[in-house]
């Protein structure tokens, strides 16, 4: 018997976006990422052997924020500890944002995603110039 959105309809594939996991969530169509991490290089080396640990489970299907989720470092509030304070106007960040990006381009769900700084690529410099 069919249940959640198979009821609704079989011909729709759902896909899953959750920080949890557990053994053999893969049958169910679940992604998960990493987290809301900071923007900083030692956050971005642990996420590659993050997601090869995670993946080396038996469940592929890993991602993360690319470019972090928080970029700002803010003392008030625990999880606030990015180290670019001018968020993408900062040239630091944008070389951190680029590499990131790279990273994210070998995983299944490719997603630019975060808090306190826009992550649109128009926001990195102007269209066929440099940074």
């Amino acid at each position: 018997m069919p249940g959640g959105q198979r009821e609704e309809s079989e011909d729709k594939r759902v896909v899953n976006l959750t920080r949890s996991a557990y053994g053999g969530q893969h049958r169910y169509a679940a992604i998960t990422w990493s987290g809301d991490t900071s923007a900083n290089w030692e956050t971005l080396r642990s996420q590659i052997a993050d997601g090869l640990n995670f993946c080396l489970t038996g469940s592929p299907y890993w991602t993360l924020d690319i470019g972090a989720y928080f970029v700002r470092n803010d003392p008030a509030l625990r999880f606030w500890n990015g180290d670019y304070e001018q968020g993408s106007e900062d040239f630091g960040y944008r070389e951190l944002y680029v590499r990131w990006f790279q990273l994210g381009a070998f995983l299944p769900m490719f997603r630019a995603h975060g808090t306190d700084t826009p992550r649109e690529i128009r926001q990195f410099g102007s269209p066929g110039g440099s940074l």
